[in-house]
């Protein structure tokens, strides 16, 4: 094991292998086509790694076992993450383009996420698109406006759904909250 992870280590970047030898069952296998080199790890262990000082790419192969990357779980990845969130709430997002504004993988911004907030980017998401519902709501006109217009102008496409999520969090309904007009 300490040789596996010395190997990774010089050969990649700095790694820590967890769980104990006895556990672990590695087998590493290298191809070699001119210049480019492939290297094919199998194991039953968390592997965990810093991949900024590769310099190179690095396409993995993931047999058995989990691999983490948690480098990039920063309270500025988190930041970058909210604003784009709370910037482009009322547009289709995905997790890809929350990571791609955030300039991180998606499971680092995951990562970031649960470290510093205890839920999934796309939780935050509706959290946020269900809290501009609910002013939406507060503000707009019984007569000429409808729970189920916006829910649907915040992405959410089933009423029912909609109503279940804002019900949970306001402990009233959507067409209660309407009809409280400020």
């Amino acid at each position: 094991m300490e040789a596996t992870q010395e190997f990774l280590s010089t050969a990649y970047t700095p790694m820590r292998i967890a769980k104990s030898v006895e556990d672990a069952r590695a087998r590493i296998s290298r191809r070699a086509v001119g210049e480019l080199t492939v290297d094919r790890l199998s194991f039953g262990y968390d592997l965990a790694y810093n991949a900024d000082s590769l310099g190179r790419v690095c396409l993995i192969s993931l047999h058995a076992g989990t691999l983490t990357d948690r480098t990039d779980a920063t309270s500025a990845t988190l930041r970058k993450a909210i604003a784009f969130i709370e910037t482009n709430a009322e547009r289709e997002i995905t997790l890809a383009d929350i990571a791609a504004a955030a300039f991180v993988t998606p499971r680092a911004l995951q990562y970031a996420f649960r470290r510093h907030l205890d839920t999934t980017p796309l939780a935050h998401l509706r959290r946020v698109r269900l809290d501009a519902a609910h002013r939406d709501l507060l503000a707009a006109d019984p007569g000429a406006t409808t729970v189920t217009e916006i829910a649907m102008r915040w992405g959410f496409a089933h009423p029912g759904h909609f109503a279940g999520l804002y019900r949970d969090a306001y402990r009233r309904t959507p067409s209660d909250t309407l009809r409280l007009r400020v």
